[in-house]
């Protein structure tokens, strides 16, 4: 009796099927992983600030500044100007106070009783900056201590299909 040397075309066939099957179920998870990075590029910048805030109201509370409505600290060598211990929400305020790669970052500076900045990640929807791959920081005042602001969805945009 001859020996059988190789696989059939069915059975080659079949296995094609199969790991085409698996492949259709497998690649949009994979393709997550896009969304997943950029939420963590967003929360690496919410840690950073995070960070840069009590690191802040701890050199101001060393400096008997904390309750003060206006001050200044020195971090990195440059002068911070604060409110209630915190950072300005401006350009001189927090966007100096953190060591990050900002270049990835647009900040835009908001307007109003509670200053801020919106920083809004240069590959994120820069047209609806209300939503999506942003975080806001929003300055202290002298009821409310410094805030940040991600949406817990930061950068969850649906996956793009090609027509």
């Amino acid at each position: 009796m001859q020996k059988n040397k190789g696989f059939s075309l069915i059975e080659l066939v079949a296995v094609i099927v199969v790991l085409g099957i698996i492949a259709v179920t497998a690649v949009p998870k994979f393709m997550n992983v896009q969304n997943d990075a950029k939420n963590a590029t967003v929360h690496g910048l919410k840690s950073a600030l995070n960070s840069a805030m009590s690191i802040s109201y701890g050199k101001a509370a060393i400096a008997g500044i904390e309750s003060s409505p206006e001050g200044t600290i020195e971090i990195n060598n440059e002068q911070i100007k604060t409110r209630y211990g915190y950072p300005e929400g401006t350009l001189n305020g927090i966007a100096k106070t953190i060591n990050y790669d900002l270049d990835k970052w647009n900040l835009i500076e908001t307007p109003g009783a509670r200053k801020g900045i919106i920083f809004v990640w240069k590959n994120g929807p820069v047209n609806n900056i209300t939503q999506g791959c942003t975080v806001q920081y929003l300055e202290a005042n002298e009821d409310t201590p410094a805030s940040l602001i991600v949406d817990k969805d930061a950068c969850k945009l649906p996956l793009q299909t090609k027509a």
